[in-house]
């Protein structure tokens, strides 16, 4: 959970990016993977939650989606990876350390506490309105939607000349929003600009 936003700001890649060839190459390898580690003993478990991750991905990576970034579509797939990864952290195999299942539960451990507490910065964030739209401009500083939400909370907040900015910004990028275009026309009508 870091540098979270409440809108993303994702842009598509292309399969000539190397960003995207590398980051195929790593998922192709850890496929074959899995598969090998379906034939070994021991490892099975590996591989089933390896292959779970996979299958449960498939469905979005397969077909294409209006909506490029939602985090619930990894879910189902985080509980395969959870099943690979247990086994290999608590295995006790003959040709394994015995310390090997201390150190990974202390890992876990300041694992989750380093979450816990990323969860708690974030939730300042959630107080209100203007707080969490101000924090997606800075993330997603291109996207329409995210200045024309930080315009309304600083409008109903009373910050009216930084809302007038913020309305602008985002008419700016996106000059046919009609929402953006309403709010902005309760600024002006507010501030007496009728003719605008």
């Amino acid at each position: 959970p870091v540098a979270l936003s409440i809108e993303h700001g994702i842009h598509a890649g292309y399969t000539s990016d190397i960003v995207v060839l590398s980051c195929t190459a790593l998922l192709l390898s850890v496929l074959g993977l899995s598969v090998a580690a379906l034939a070994k003993p021991g490892m099975q478990w590996v591989g089933v939650g390896c292959l779970w991750f996979f299958i449960g991905l498939s469905v979005t990576s397969l077909i294409p989606l209006t909506v490029t970034s939602s985090e619930q579509r990894l879910y189902l797939s985080t509980a395969g990876f959870l099943v690979a990864f247990l086994p290999i952290l608590l295995c006790r195999a003959a040709d394994r350390s015995a310390w090997l299942p201390v150190f990974g539960g202390g890992v876990l451990t300041m694992v989750a506490i380093i979450f816990m507490c990323l969860v708690v910065a974030r939730n300042k964030l959630w107080e209100n309105e203007l707080t969490i739209w101000s924090d997606a401009v800075v993330k997603a500083p291109g996207v329409s939607r995210v200045w024309s939400n930080q315009a309304l909370a600083l409008h109903q907040a009373g910050q009216r000349l930084l809302a007038q900015g913020a309305y602008e910004k985002a008419l700016a990028i996106e000059p046919d929003a009609p929402r953006t275009r309403a709010n902005y026309g309760i600024w002006l009508e507010e501030e007496g600009r009728i003719s605008e």
